[in-house]
């Protein structure tokens, strides 16, 4: 590690800022104060281009992807609001309700189909691409730029366009960032207030946008301190005791966390980078001169407050209507509820890549270091022919070979926490400026951050929510340094490009995941199908399951138009079926009292309900049906037909 840190490090700390603005960020400067007309016509093409092509991708993705789980359980959530219900009121939604409140709007603008919510999610991808072109614009030249932002997207929402609520929190999230890089640029404040906003209206979509909060927050305490001149000589204050107790706090309410399911792969990944940042923030404070504390209170509130103003406004109107019906406290019941739930249900927690998977990302950085110190034109070129031709050979074998495309896969998956090491001890041994400084410490602190919505659940596809944002970190870790063209790293950054592609694309990760075995990283996923059914006609998924649920809802279809009753987390069947669901449950995990065998049997009786479907299946996160909930449907409801693992019951 100290290697590398000083191979990053050796030569950065003799060249002035000035040599890589002069680079890579003249055009973006340019853009500021109108210098040349031609660099900003450049910009304007280079992002005009990166935009078309990244809207042509999803677009021509559409239609793929589909997951029971997913997209007809949103919106049965949205349609539930459309009918006037409201979240956490009416029903137990699975997330905080403002991604309800935005699929119906999404039904009544291009009608009630699975296809609505994904033109929204559309609809938000391209000012997203556009923010991301912008952050990764102030750091590289735009030509840079834009092979960033089309490897961020290869890596993101083409791979899974379902309209989930983890897709709107790296929006915003990416939101929230670019506000505050033009914060660093302007030092308006507000653009502090504006990236709160963005953290806030994260919250509504999801509970977890408050990791995007803690990100900000650690950020604005960096920036304050990066006013105070630096000092040997110090006197114990209270200030500095104060913020140091917040920051040990911060790294024991993460230690908590994962508490349940504590192991070196949860530590490595969701604990490590917290503590790293804030061992930084605390080693800053005590090397600072001493500053009467009232100034630090006054320095610090000048940033926190606007920024905590903007997360509260979005939330505030959020709640304006429960506060007047009286439901505030069973609103915040039942988001904590259900948050409880997902980090403490066992059958939902699926562990990370262990930390010795990190050794895969060390040549990485290597590179990275290299690309910083060699300024031999002749070494160069030799790096850049050999970092091509290894490129080239690491896509035939990851074609070829699916152990090593599942070994790239975890270089990057793996390389969040080293990421932030590197960043810390090279912000500690260098001086480039404040604003070389502060990009990096925000993207690492966002990145750092977002990373914990993997947590319980580290899927393939979860990395995917964050991987944006590794990138983003990537890039401002190698614009730190000089860097006379062509950069040797951007072979790495093409061959990602086409990793993503050409493999990871094609291989449906949301579904099939990955494994260690060669089937689980299968070239060829399967067939895939449309449906026919009116609701989801056009949406392609694996055939087996497309087939499954049309079926069912053909036998629901047979049996009456009345309500519905489907579980355990069984969701899909009502939107796709068009049929009531007589019970406020979405998820029988998280349904608290109301998913209690007589509760649902009274709502069953309530609603007139006439067909019930029991799934069977063992891999339903709330667990089997419980037998005595069982025995009563099959007696009150004594006809059936059995498909898959879907028993169909009438009366």
């Amino acid at each position: 590690m100290r290697t590398i840190v000083r191979i990053l490090t050796e030569k950065s700390e003799r060249l002035p800022d000035r040599d890589h603005m002069l680079d890579y960020g003249a055009s973006a400067k340019c853009m500021d104060h109108g210098a040349q007309p031609q660099n900003r016509l450049a910009s304007s093409i280079f992002l005009l281009l990166t935009l078309s092509v990244s809207v042509l991708l999803l677009a021509a993705r559409i239609h793929d992807g589909f997951h029971p789980s997913d997209d007809p359980v949103l919106a049965h959530s949205a349609e539930r609001v459309l009918h006037g219900e409201r979240p956490h009121v009416n029903f137990h939604d699975g997330y905080t309700g403002g991604l309800a409140y935005l699929d119906a709007l999404s039904f009544r603008m291009f009608g009630t189909n699975l296809l609505s919510p994904r033109i929204m999610l559309l609809l938000f991808f391209v000012p997203g691409v556009a923010a991301i072109w912008y952050i990764a614009s102030r750091m590289l030249h735009p030509a840079a730029a834009s092979i960033v932002t089309l490897l961020t997207v290869v890596w993101s929402v083409p791979l899974y366009p379902s309209p989930v609520g983890s897709w709107y929190l790296l929006y915003f999230a990416i939101f929230a960032t670019a506000a505050l890089f033009r914060y660093i640029e302007t030092l308006n404040r507000g653009w502090i207030l504006a990236a709160g906003g963005f953290a806030g209206i994260a919250i509504l979509f999801k509970i977890t946008g408050i990791y995007i909060v803690a990100a900000g927050l650690l950020f604005l305490l960096f920036d304050e301190q990066s006013e105070l001149p630096s000092d040997a000589r110090r006197r114990l204050s209270a200030f500095p005791v104060f913020v140091t107790g917040l920051l040990l706090l911060f790294c024991g309410m993460l230690i908590l966390l994962v508490r349940n399911h504590a192991g070196a792969p949860e530590y490595y990944h969701f604990v490590l980078p917290g503590i790293v940042l804030s061992a930084l923030l605390i080693y800053r404070e005590w090397q600072s001169r001493s500053v009467p504390d009232l100034g630090r209170v006054l320095a610090i509130a000048t940033r926190l407050l606007p920024f905590l103003f903007g997360v509260c406004i979005p939330i505030t109107a959020f709640l304006v209507p429960y506060v007047a019906g009286g439901y505030v406290r069973p609103f915040l019941q039942d988001v904590l509820l259900g948050s409880l739930s997902r980090v403490n249900g066992t059958s939902l927690f699926c562990a990370p890549v262990g930390p010795v998977a990190a050794l895969l990302s060390l040549p990485i950085f290597v590179l990275m270091g290299l690309d910083a110190t060699l300024r031999n034109r002749i070494g160069r070129r030799i790096i850049m022919a050999g970092s091509c031709v290894a490129c080239g050979l690491a896509i035939w074998l990851s074609v070829k070979l699916p152990y090593f495309a599942y070994s790239i896969w975890l270089s990057a998956a793996s390389s969040i926490p080293l990421l932030c090491l590197v960043a810390v001890v090279l912000l500690l041994r260098t001086n480039c400026g404040r604003e070389k400084t502060s990009r990096l410490l925000l993207l690492v602190a966002v990145t750092s951050m977002c990373s914990l919505n993997q947590f319980p659940v580290s899927l393939p596809i979860y990395f995917s929510y964050v991987g944006p944002l590794l990138i983003l970190s990537m890039a401002a870790l190698v614009a730190m340094g000089p860097h006379p063209r062509p950069s040797t790293f951007a072979p790495i950054a093409l061959f990602f490009l086409a990793f993503g592609a050409a493999l990871l694309i094609k291989n449906q990760i949301y579904g099939n995941g990955l494994t260690l075995r060669p089937e689980g990283f299968a070239l060829d996923p399967g067939p895939a199908k449309a449906f026919a059914l009116p609701r989801a006609r056009g949406i392609r998924g694996p055939a087996e399951i497309v087939d499954l649920y049309q079926r069912v809802c053909e036998e629901i279809a047979a049996h009456g138009s009345g309500p519905l009753y489907a579980g355990p987390d069984s969701s899909a069947l009502y939107f796709l079926s068009g049929r009531e669901n007589a019970t406020p449950i979405l998820w029988e995990f998280a349904a608290g009292d109301d998913a209690r065998p007589e509760r649902i049997l009274a709502d069953i009786e309530r609603g007139r309900v006439s067909v019930v479907v029991v799934n069977h299946s063992t891999h339903v996160p709330s667990g089997p049906m419980p037998s005595e909930l069982l025995s009563a449907l099959q007696s009150r409801f004594p006809e059936s037909k059995t498909i898959e693992n879907f028993e169909i019951r009438w009366r």
